[in-house]
């Protein structure tokens, strides 16, 4: 299970539930801002539900909505891999589809925008 937290530290966790306890942090590498500098306030989270390698995270304070993908190796880190920006309101709401790579985010402005994700080669 995968929790997100409004705290300015250890935003993401994922959780062994079997235990209630945290498994690790979400580390995430690419970002292009120190963590104590980040205003972004985890909102929602949500795993891929076919394989659990990509995250979708909703933020408010920076508006937006982050895709990390992670291919679970050794260092277990997560790598930004695509932002949906600039949005005038917080991103309250985030999903993906049960099969397909759709994904939807909804947020303060009272829209909810669907997405495909693609491979890129």
């Amino acid at each position: 299970m995968i929790t997100g937290s409004y705290r300015p530290e250890n935003k993401l966790q994922i959780w062994n539930i079997n235990e209630t306890m945290p498994i690790n942090d979400v580390i995430w590498k690419n970002e292009h801002m120190v963590p104590s500098m980040d205003i972004s306030k985890v909102y929602s989270v949500q795993m891929h539900k076919e394989k659990g390698d990509f995250l979708l995270v909703g933020y408010a304070g920076s508006n937006e909505a982050r895709m990390y993908f992670t291919n679970f190796g050794i260092d277990k880190e997560w790598t930004l891999v695509g932002r949906i920006s600039n949005l005038s309101r917080a991103v309250y709401s985030v999903d993906f589809a049960n099969q397909k790579n759709i994904f939807a985010i909804g947020g303060g402005d009272g829209i909810i925008r669907v997405f495909s994700l693609e491979k890129k080669v």
